[in-house]
């Protein structure tokens, strides 16, 4: 559906919308009120039509579902890398601290390779750590939408 199409259906709503509110002042004009139930069945017919229409426009793109997807996982590395880093300084873990110092930025902007191996990485090292990581407020459901955003990657 086109500008114009979309100007002509919203036009014909607000004509409908305004017959009906003043239905009661052309009651016994059969003409008017045939014409009205004619001008709501038009707009019924149309207005799936429309609405289907621009529901097919806003399809995402693959790459914008790429993306996202991306987002979501460097946003869940990033949360498990605070914590290990974290716990790893508590610790004196030098290796833990190694393989868990990345921001948010340096994961979204990592390669895709890049990326997936590092969250799992992450991964594996925080489900070791779980009842350490619980310290830092790291839950096993997080880990679960951590792996959920991994496999989705």
């Amino acid at each position: 559906m086109n500008d114009k199409q979309r100007a002509k259906l919203q036009m014909m709503q607000a004509t409908l919308a305004v017959l009906e509110e003043h239905a009661d002042l052309y009651a016994t004009n059969a003409a008017l009120t045939t014409a009205r139930q004619q001008l709501a069945d038009l707009v019924a017919d149309l207005d799936p039509t429309a609405t289907t229409q621009q529901r097919a426009a806003g399809v995402a793109k693959p790459g914008a579902v790429k993306k996202k997807t991306k987002l979501l996982l460097a946003q869940r590395a990033a949360e498990v890398a605070a914590a290990l880093f974290a716990h790893a300084d508590a610790t004196d873990d030098l290796n833990l601290q190694t393989d868990a110092d990345y921001s948010e930025y340096q994961l979204t902007r990592a390669t895709d390779n890049d990326l997936q191996r590092i969250a799992k990485n992450l991964h594996t090292r925080a489900t070791a750590l779980l009842p350490q990581l619980q310290e830092q407020g790291v839950t096993a459901q997080e880990l679960t939408d951590f792996q959920a955003a991994l496999t989705a990657f």
